[in-house]
C-alpha cells in the first residue's frame, strides 16, 4: 500500500530526529520492520557502531538540501542544537576535547552536512545551523516539523504530518514515555541557557537575525 511506503526525516544534527522518527514509527508504520541491527555515528575523527532503533530506516540523513531530496524535516532552536552538539562529545574532533563551549560556538566546523562527512574548516555551528534549515524549508514535497512544536503540541504535530503525507491514523497519537535517540539527548526545550553567557548570545545573533523562522522564541 502507497501510505506504507516510508517517509524519510532530514534534520540538522542534534535537532530531534529520532524523536519524530519513533514517534512516525508508533502511528504511521507500527506493522513495518523498520529496525537496523546496528548504525554508524559520531564525528569523522571518531566514529562508532550504536545499537539499531526500530525506526533507522525512516532516518534520511543530515545533508543540505539536494534539489531532489522529499520527505519531513525536523528543525529545531540553534541555541539548542549548539549546546546539544557541544554535550554530545562523539560529535566533535578528538583534538578538540577540552573545549569550552564559548570556544566551540566560534570555532569553524570541520564537517559539512553531518559531523562524519570531513570537510576543511568552515561556518560556524551558529551560520550552519542558519543555511541548513534555509537550504530544506520551504521546499516543494518537504514537510517542516519544529521540534519544540512536537514536544508541546504532538498531536496537533503529527496530524499534520498526516495530512500533508496522506498517511492513515485514527484516533489518539501515540509519542514515547522515554527519550530516544543517540545520548546524551536531554530533550530539553531551553537548554541553552546553561551554556550561553551574554557575549555568547550576542555572537549568536551577529549571525542568525533575532526574528529568523527557526527560533523557538524568536530570540
Amino acid at each position: 500500500m502507497e501510505h506504507l511506503k516510508p517517509v524519510k526525516v532530514h534534520s540538522h544534527p542534534r535537532s530531534g530526529t529520532h524523536l519524530l522518527a519513533a514517534c512516525l514509527k508508533l502511528n504511521f508504520y507500527p506493522d513495518v520492520n523498520l529496525g537496523r541491527d546496528v548504525a554508524g555515528i559520531g564525528h569523522w575523527s571518531q566514529r562508532v557502531k550504536v545499537g539499531g532503533f526500530a525506526w533507522i530506516k525512516l532516518l534520511g540523513g543530515h545533508n543540505f538540501w539536494n534539489g531532489q531530496t522529499r520527505g519531513v524535516y525536523v528543525y529545531r532552536d540553534g541555541r539548542d542544537v549548539a549546546a546539544s552538539l557541544f554535550r554530545s562529545k562523539r560529535f566533535l574532533n578528538r583534538k578538540w576535547a577540552g573545549m569550552t563551549f564559548a570556544e566551540f560556538l566560534r570555532e569553524p566546523l570541520d564537517w559539512r552536512g553531518s559531523p562524519a562527512q570531513r570537510a576543511e574548516p568552515g561556518p560556524t555551528i551558529a551560520e550552519h545551523w542558519r543555511a541548513h534549515l534555509e537550504s530544506w524549508l520551504p521546499r516543494p514535497g518537504v514537510v517542516g516539523v519544529r521540534y519544540e512544536d512536537l514536544c508541546t503540541l504532538p498531536n496537533m504535530t503529527l496530524e499534520g504530518v498526516r495530512e500533508a503525507l496522506g498517511l492513515e491514523h485514527q484516533g489518539k497519537y501515540t509519542v514515547p514515555q522515554e527519550l530516544v535517540g543517540v545520548l546524551p539527548n536531554e530533550g530539553r526545550i531551553g537548554a541553552w541557557r546553561d551554556y550561553f553567557d551574554a557575549d555568547d548570545v550576542a555572537f549568536f545573533f551577529e549571525r542568525v537575525p533575532g526574528n529568523f523562522w527557526g527560533l523557538w522564541d524568536g530570540g
